[in-house]
């Protein structure tokens, strides 16, 4: 259990220190406004993603993974709901896939012309917030709200704030609480989880053709959020 802990402790600290050099400030004014789509290039998008969706197109790993048909991609052997959403506030829809709570999550994305995809392991992507955050999980008492940017096809996947195992040797002796490369009291880390927790969830629908052929049709708008919680 100790290694565990230690491990996913060290995971938080390694993501502290990636952003080491940020203007601390507060999450909700670093959540950019997504820009305007070409309502052109969706259309061109949402016929890619049906493709990929009814097996008659493959999709290809954005790390090079390899190229496969979604029925024949044995990770996710049963996708029972979907959401289509602009999980990078890049101003191009997402598809995710989601193959039951708390397990793996397939993100589906365009990128010249092409489907790519990018795979959330367990817990790591959990309610997804019409903001475009989501919660994440390390068990125990490891746990916090992320995002993600896509840059140049590569996820960067940002730890906003969180609460991670405080040892003292041998012994836990409580939480630290962090937001990026700072730490922070359990009442300002309490303000920020009470509104992300309020944050409505993107719709989800079931994983079928119906839902599929009527894509364009699913997606939940990305929301801003407006005004300050905390003086940093």
């Amino acid at each position: 259990m100790k290694k565990k802990s230690t491990t996913i402790f060290m995971l938080v600290a390694v993501m502290l220190l990636m952003a080491c050099g940020r203007q601390t400030a507060d999450y909700f004014d670093l959540i950019s406004n997504a820009p305007e789509a070409d309502n052109a290039l969706s259309a061109d998008i949402f016929d890619l993603f049906k493709s990929v969706l009814h097996n008659e197109k493959p999709f290809s790993f954005a790390s090079g993974f390899g190229t496969f048909f979604l029925n024949e991609y044995q990770e996710m052997p049963q996708v029972y709901e979907m959401a289509v959403f602009d999980l990078f506030g890049n101003g191009n829809p997402s598809v995710i896939l989601n193959s039951g709570p708390y397990t793996l999550k397939l993100v589906l994305f365009y990128s010249d012309g092409e489907i790519l995809a990018h795979e959330f392991g367990i817990r790591s992507m959990n309610t997804i917030s019409q903001h475009g955050t989501f919660g994440w999980s390390g068990g125990g008492g490891s746990s916090g709200t992320s995002r993600v940017e896509l840059v140049e096809n590569e996820i960067n996947y940002i730890i906003i704030f969180g609460r991670d195992w405080l040892w003292q040797g041998e012994r836990v002796e409580g939480h630290i609480y962090f937001m990026y490369d700072r730490l922070i009291s359990y009442e300002e880390y309490s303000v920020l989880l009470e509104r992300e927790l309020g944050s409505e969830s993107i719709n989800w629908y079931p994983f079928t053709d119906e839902s599929i052929n009527n894509l364009a049709m699913l997606e939940t708008p990305r929301i801003e959020r407006d005004g300050s919680v905390l003086e940093m």
